[in-house]
């Protein structure tokens, strides 16, 4: 009995080894699990062979051969059902236990050997029975091997179940324990066939899956030996060439490689050698038709049989390099494109990383795109809210935030040096993913400020209109001062106090009258009434009264034959008054404007953008900080400035009023020296007349109608009328000054003259009256009289049929002196219509 029971422990310990090896290749769980069950069941041979060689039946010896024998039937059961795809039930696990409790209580009990191991020997059966019966059970991919170790198993655990009833019978003992172990030996015989049996069918599943994939494969598969003879081809490489299969297999790689450079190719086979593999290569296959395809090759070495092997791995990139040369067109198109427009753009990836800036973004961020790429968005387009100055985001979150919910958004964008211009601002996701997103800006720095011009132009022209109907009403009422003045002079004692203090006051209506006419032309300008006048008064005037009260002086530097100049002296003195204010407020700290008046004959005036004729140039230079090259272009645009504060009105006015002139003016600047305007304008022909006001007024003779629509502008012309001598009439508008021409020239009565107003609201004006009066006396001797200075009829009297004007306010000397011009002696009348505008009455509003 002894040598059979060690037969057996050795074959068993010999099949652990067997399994135990299996596993350690093959790593099959089950495997493992089976390789423990033999384990087991060598260790319940050893406790046999223990048993019989000493003769013993101790309590330890019996317990550790149960236990085995248990502990095979267990892992037996369980590497079957993980075989079999399945989790070992919990209730088999259970029974186990049980018997093992009731062994180990049972091993030091004084009972029968029935009731000793009747219970494992029933557990035993029922699990390998159960065991045999899942294998049975399975596919029939695994016939053999199932069928062996499954009938096998059914067989041992029958023959488990009847041991403890046939074991007394002494004949049947050696037959029983042969049965035992060729039903063991079977059940491992077929277990290592299922494996088997699983293992070839994984492989061939695997050998059709490789085969399928490479047969169905897009991209060409060649396998090749080391010498470069094709052995096998998929039919993508067959397509790709154009060869049959049977045509790759007679030839060579170097048949159809094409365009690969010699180092290139050297350094992936030394790669392939190392064992490092290769990268992918990009280069031209040759085709059967001759036609060179750009490929790309990636190489792979294996050895079958000993021999090595490589696997070159094709792809047709034809179509894609097609697709990207189209690609990079289109995005060469896309790059001109945004280059070219005028908006602002900006792409973000997922993160809220800046990815590319066109150039227009790059100026208003003052990023380039090199430098803005990479870095979050918030840092680069900086936005704030206009309303409160606010920035839109001062992070990711905020960012994402605002994508989320579309950007459509006015706000202004802060530059890398700190300089702001307001945009609109457009921004979206791209896709519904983090794939990224755009942002637009949109530039409306300059049109806001030309809408905010065209606002500035209508309040502008609306103050125009008040500031002439106030010049007008203005003017009225210091024609009524200023004419019972010079009425109150004449009466008065020359010695007096009272002559003096008329004297006085007669100057501050003067000077109300000038304030009057630089609010009417800084407000709505108009065409000048020009006359010669000495522009060396105009500096002096304007200057002293611009600089009055500032520590800045100046240098007034002139020939002794300086030229008059043809001009309105009330307009020119607005222009020199702003040109001084600019050079008052540029030297904070004080200093010294020069001023150089020179006479410009017709030929050093040629080179020059004006009409041929004599000029008288005016140059007047501060010792300011100077303008900025790139503001120079832009300081005679109206609302341009450089100042908090500023309005950027009073050089576009200086230059409108030049300009009317018919002069010139330009600049000259450098940083940190100063600023020079040069004005060239008109000589005037005749000379500067002298002041009336100064003279004795001239009395008169004849009939004189004055039409005025205010009573006290009637009331005091008729007084001072009847003071020169003349008899006189009125009429409070043009329509009753007609009827009473026409009366009196009925009566034989005729008017010598008429002084027409030519602005009655609501009622006919002088200009349409003298049209009317000249249908009825073409002769008839006109005078246009108005507080507004910017009519055109006081620029050009003659075209609209007047002989002279006379702007309110006037004085008594002025008024005579006009009449006594138009009324004349016949040689004055020869002359034809003459034009009066006296010092300091030109452009009165």
């Amino acid at each position: 009995m002894l040598p059979s029971v060690v037969t057996l422990f050795a074959t068993v310990v010999f099949l652990t080894f067997v399994f135990a090896y299996f596993y350690h290749k093959d790593r099959d769980r089950y495997v493992g699990i089976w390789a423990l069950a033999w384990a087991f069941f060598a260790l319940r041979t050893l406790f046999q062979i223990v048993a019989v060689q000493a003769g013993l039946d101790l309590p330890l010896l019996r317990l550790g051969n149960q236990t085995a024998a248990l502990a095979n039937g267990f892992f037996l059961l369980w590497g079957t059902e993980v075989f079999a795809g399945r989790p070992l039930p919990r209730t088999w696990t259970g029974l186990l236990l049980l018997c093992l409790l009731w062994t180990a209580g049972a091993a030091f009990a004084p009972v029968s050997f029935g009731w000793y191991s009747g219970p494992v020997f029933l557990i035993l059966g029922l699990v390998y029975i159960r065991a045999g019966w899942v294998l049975l059970a399975l596919p029939s991919r695994y016939r053999a091997g199932r069928w062996l170790a499954g009938g096998a198993l059914v067989l041992w655990g029958l023959h488990k179940l009847d041991y403890p009833f046939l074991r007394p019978v002494e004949w049947f003992a050696p037959w029983g324990f042969l049965l035992a172990t060729l039903c063991g030996l079977a059940v491992a015989v077929g277990m290592l066939l299922a494996h088997f049996e699983r293992a070839r069918g994984a492989l061939l599943d695997s050998e059709r899956r490789f085969r399928h994939l490479v047969e169905n494969a897009g991209d060409g598969i060649f396998v090749h030996d080391l010498e470069g003879r094709i052995l096998e081809a998929n039919p993508a490489a067959c397509r790709c060439t154009g060869y049959r299969r049977e045509d790759l297999l007679r030839l060579t790689v170097a048949d159809l490689e094409a365009g690969i450079p010699p180092d290139l190719l050297r350094r992936q086979w030394q790669a392939l050698r190392d064992g490092r593999g290769s990268d992918t290569v990009e280069g031209f296959m040759r085709c059967r038709d001759g036609r060179r395809v750009p490929v790309e090759i990636r190489l792979a070495y294996f050895e079958h049989a000993g021999e090595g092997r490589v696997i070159a791995m094709v792809r047709d990139v034809a179509a894609r390099k097609a697709a990207a040369d189209r690609l990079a067109a289109e995005k060469e198109r896309l790059e001109v494109t945004l280059r070219g427009i005028g908006d602002g753009v900006a792409a973000l990836d997922g993160s809220g990383r800046v990815l590319y800036l066109n150039p227009v973004a790059e100026r208003l961020t003052g990023w380039s795109r090199e430098e803005a790429a990479g870095r979050p968005a918030h840092e680069v387009i900086r936005l704030r809210r206009p309303e409160d100055g606010g920035m839109f985001w001062d992070g990711r979150e905020a960012l994402d935030a605002a994508l989320e919910r579309g950007l459509d958004e006015r706000a202004v964008v802060v530059s890398r040096d700190g300089t702001e211009r307001t945009v609109e601002v457009h921004g979206a996701l791209l896709g519904a993913g983090a794939a990224g997103a755009v942002l637009v800006l949109h530039d409306t720095t300059e049109k806001d400020r030309m809408r905010e011009s065209l606002l500035r132009a209508e309040k502008l022209e609306s103050l125009g209109i008040l500031a002439g109907g106030i010049a007008h009403d203005f003017n009225n009422l210091l024609t009524a001062i200023l004419g019972n003045i010079s009425l109150a002079k004449m009466g008065a004692d020359p010695d007096s106090q009272v002559l003096d203090r008329l004297e006085r006051a007669e100057k501050a209506t003067l000077r109300a009258r000038d304030l009057t006419q630089q609010l009417l032309t800084f407000a709505k300008g108009g065409a000048p009434v020009r006359r010669a006048a000495s522009i060396l008064d105009v500096i002096r005037d304007s200057a002293d009264f611009s600089l009055r009260g500032s520590n800045v002086r100046y240098q007034l530097a002139a020939p002794d034959d300086l030229w008059p100049v043809d001009v309105d002296p009330g307009q020119m003195s607005q222009v020199i008054g702003n040109i001084m204010i600019n050079g008052a407020q540029v030297m904070p700290q004080g200093g010294c404007i020069r001023i150089r008046c020179e006479n410009l004959p017709e030929a050093a005036a040629a080179g020059l953008p004006l009409d041929p004729g004599r000029y008288v140039r005016i140059r007047i230079e501060d010792q300011g900080c100077g303008i900025a090259p790139r503001d120079l272009p832009r300081i005679f645009d109206p609302y341009f400035t450089t100042k908090e504060n500023g309005t950027g009105l009073g050089l576009a006015t200086a230059h409108s009023i030049v300009r009317r002139h018919g002069g010139f003016i330009e600049v000259e600047s450098e940083v940190g020296r100063g600023t020079a305007f040069i004005l060239y304008l008109p000589a005037a022909e005749a000379p500067v007349e002298a002041e009336a006001g100064e003279e004795a007024p001239a009395e008169g003779r004849g009939r004189i109608l004055v039409m005025d629509d205010e009573e006290v502008v009637r009331a005091c012309a008729l007084d001072m009328l009847a003071t020169l001598g003349y008899e006189a009439a009125a009429a409070r508008d043009g329509a009753e000054a007609v009827r009473l021409y026409a009366e009196a020239r009925a009566a034989g009565k005729p008017f010598d003259a008429v002084v027409l107003d030519l602005t009655v609201p609501g009622g006919m004006g002088g200009k349409e009256a003298v049209q009317r009066l000249r249908e009825i006396d073409p002769a008839v001797r006109a005078v246009a009289s108005s507080g507004y200075s910017t009519d055109p009829v006081m620029g050009d009297h003659e075209a609209h049929g007047f002989a002279a004007v006379i702007p309110k306010p006037y004085r008594t000397a002025e008024l005579a002196a006009v009449l006594r011009r138009v009324l004349g002696r016949a040689a004055a009348d020869r002359e034809g219509p003459v034009q009066q505008v006296l010092p300091g009455m030109a452009g009165n509003g």
